[in-house]
């Protein structure tokens, strides 16, 4: 999937973020938000803020199987990642469907931009290591932020190892965190290393995603 000149240039990369959580700042920082409550992940980046052209690509692979645009996505998030320092992860961690919903759907979106990623960087990606015990309710029907994370609480199950190694766990869209926030938390009850989120999209905390 090839997108033209004119799409490429509206998706412009965020020009400020949060170190912490990448929610869009005027410049690079750390939010006030991360300042008072710090996120259970050490950074985050996403390639683009939500918006038309953001969530039509979202939505085309999310909604309507064009899996093409997992390719488009991922390689937009690796190209916002070149500004990164350091060492990479050591292993790339997509938020998982419920089986469910991932049976419905026949995919998860989350995992087929791992994929792309995973080849661009040269670091493995582990779809098995956790799972997601409970069908929360889509976190796109509310704008809730606090009811947001009381329906992920404890909706996800590490079953692996993870003394010491590093991960990044990866998204198509973070909005409030919830999400990426509670995986974070029962991979550091499984004693994970560094965490980040790499996500593509970044929302505002209180807007719907759908």
């Amino acid at each position: 999937m090839a997108l033209c000149r004119g799409c490429r240039e509206e998706l412009n990369p965020m020009d400020g973020a949060c170190r912490r959580c990448a929610a869009a700042l005027p410049n690079d920082g750390v939010c006030a938000t991360c300042q008072r409550r710090p996120p259970p992940f050490a950074a985050a980046w996403s390639a683009m803020p939500f918006n038309a052209l953001s969530r039509g690509l979202v939505h085309q692979l999310k909604y309507h199987g064009q899996l093409a645009s997992a390719s488009v996505l991922g390689q937009l998030l690796h190209r916002r990642l070149q500004r990164r320092e350091g060492a990479w992860p050591e292993v790339l961690v997509p938020v998982p469907l419920h089986p469910r919903r991932a049976r419905e759907r026949g995919f998860n979106q989350a995992a087929e931009i791992t994929r792309v990623l995973s080849r661009a960087i040269a670091v493995p990606m582990d779809v098995s290591l956790c799972r997601r015990r409970r069908d929360t309710p889509p976190q796109a029907l509310t704008t809730n932020v606090e009811e947001r994370h009381h329906n992920l609480k404890r909706a996800f199950e590490v079953r692996g190892e993870m003394a010491g190694i590093s991960a990044a766990i990866i998204d198509d869209v973070v909005t409030s965190g919830a999400t990426v926030g509670e995986l974070a938390r029962e991979l550091k009850r499984a004693r994970a290393g560094r965490l980040e989120v790499w996500s593509v999209c970044r929302a505002e905390p209180h807007s719907p995603v759908r």
